[in-house]
């Protein structure tokens, strides 16, 4: 069961909130496990920057044995955390979408502090190409997560914390798109799991081409 609302009293002010609730069915013992969101959002300008509350109960997790058969699984409990956030245009085809999340407190399999920025160009050069047959994106992403414990039986291991900074080009002619995506730029080294090294620098490309007949 979940529901939830939003509201926007006046044109530079929203407020939304969320809650949901998980029964077990059947002959299971677990407890019933909820969560919960509350947010705030402040128009400035152009851009929205909101803040909020989410928590959740934790019940109890499958360990992902599939990078260690020898990884425990989690204990229940609760984890709540704090979020901010800023979205929407800023000017000339300029826009930024970054958020964070602070967890109260570092758990296994979750890191305290998680993060995405980008910052994003987007122009159709309408004066030129009055159809909207021609457009340029192009956005630099920087990501963040902070060191996370995975549980042995012999204590814990912590992952690598990540930094890694990306960009993306991609340029629209008619109905295809050519595209170009630069991820970990400066060959951060970090990991997702303890021992399983993610890529340095990472390079996809190609088009997008949407058609019918």
């Amino acid at each position: 069961m979940s529901g939830g609302i939003r509201a926007q009293p006046v044109p530079f002010i929203a407020f939304s909130g969320s809650i949901s609730s998980r029964t077990p069915t059947g002959n299971s013992t677990d407890a019933t496990l909820t969560a919960f969101r509350y947010e705030v959002g402040l128009k400035l300008l152009r851009p929205w920057v909101s803040g909020g509350l989410i928590s959740a109960d934790r019940g109890n997790g499958l360990a992902p044995i599939v990078y260690d058969t020898l990884l425990l699984p989690t204990s229940p409990g609760r984890i709540s955390g704090y979020t901010t956030a800023i979205r929407g245009p800023l000017f000339r085809g300029l826009g930024i979408d970054a958020w964070a999340v602070h967890w109260s407190s570092a758990s296994r399999y979750q890191p305290e502090w998680q993060s995405r920025s980008e910052i994003n160009y987007s122009n159709n050069f309408l004066k030129h190409f009055r159809r909207g047959d021609f457009e340029v994106k192009a956005a630099g992403v920087y990501e963040y997560r902070s060191a996370t414990a995975f549980p042995f039986s012999d204590g814990d291991v912590p992952s690598l914390a990540a930094k890694t900074l990306s960009a993306l080009l991609e340029i629209r002619i008619m109905r295809a798109v050519i595209t170009y995506q630069q991820r970990n730029i400066l060959g951060y080294q970090y990991d997702i799991v303890p021992g399983f090294e993610m890529p340095r620098v990472l390079a996809i490309y190609g088009v997008r081409w949407d058609f019918w007949n």
